[in-house]
């Protein structure tokens, strides 16, 4: 639901970039134990992003922008991959995927909902028939939206650091994971109003969240995602 959801996509095989991709995924792989079964695929935007998801049967995900394939190096590229392989391998992407699969879906229907009343033949709908059921089903994704908010408070920042750390010991080059954050950061990084939904599961925010680059209680508390700012630092230092 999740790979639907952010319109990725098999790679091709006929695809130099594509089979790059696959080579990586295949070494981070191998490198982190094997353990899980993880499958490359790729989000047909010209945005930069990366995310990983996960499954109870041991299945996985590391999905990438066409954007992303095309602006970083191999050795960047393979700082990001190696970064969602630990997500993958620590079990925070099982967490992350669970989380957008119980909140974010719901998040983004209730946005869609919410927009068919934007004119008049918005009221007509409400005054129909299935005016009551289309309520009801907007109270529903209400209440679970604002549990949503709430249920952040278990996703940590400190989840992007350890990832970072472990992408490290794999890759063994700080500064390409630096220089691949710096990339991202600075360019479009959004993959769609469904990418902003789950925004948990990517390596940096793609939506407009404030939250994401400040520091404090609150960006603490609401924000899955640290400061890049704060995360480059820390990759330099090494």
């Amino acid at each position: 639901r999740v790979l639907t959801a952010i319109l990725a996509t098999p790679l091709d095989a006929g695809d130099t970039y594509h089979q790059r991709l696959n080579n990586i995924v295949e070494e981070v792989s191998v490198a982190t134990g094997g353990r899980h079964r993880i499958e490359p695929y790729v989000i047909p935007t010209p945005a930069m992003n990366a995310c990983a998801i996960a499954d109870f049967s041991q299945r996985a995900a590391i999905a990438v922008t066409e954007g992303l394939l095309a602006r970083l190096n191999r050795a960047q590229l393979e700082a990001v991959i190696g970064h969602e392989a630990a997500h993958i391998a620590s079990g925070d992407s099982l967490f992350k995927s669970v989380f957008c699969g119980l909140f974010g879906l719901h998040e983004e229907a209730l946005k869609r909902l919410s927009g068919l009343f934007s004119g008049r033949s918005g009221m007509d709908l409400l005054r129909g028939r299935g005016g009551t059921l289309i309520i009801f089903a907007m109270v529903v994704l209400w209440v679970t939206n604002k549990t949503k908010r709430l249920c952040e408070l278990l996703v940590s920042r400190e989840m992007e650091y350890r990832a970072d750390a472990v992408a490290i010991r794999l890759t063994r080059n700080p500064l390409s994971l630096a220089e691949a954050l710096h990339l991202i950061s600075t360019h479009w990084r959004g993959v769609g109003t469904q990418g902003e939904s789950l925004s948990t599961i990517f390596i940096l925010d793609p939506g407009t969240e404030y939250l994401s680059e400040r520091e404090g209680l609150l960006g603490d508390w609401f924000s899955t995602h640290p400061p890049t700012e704060r995360r480059i630092d820390a990759l330099l230092s090494m």
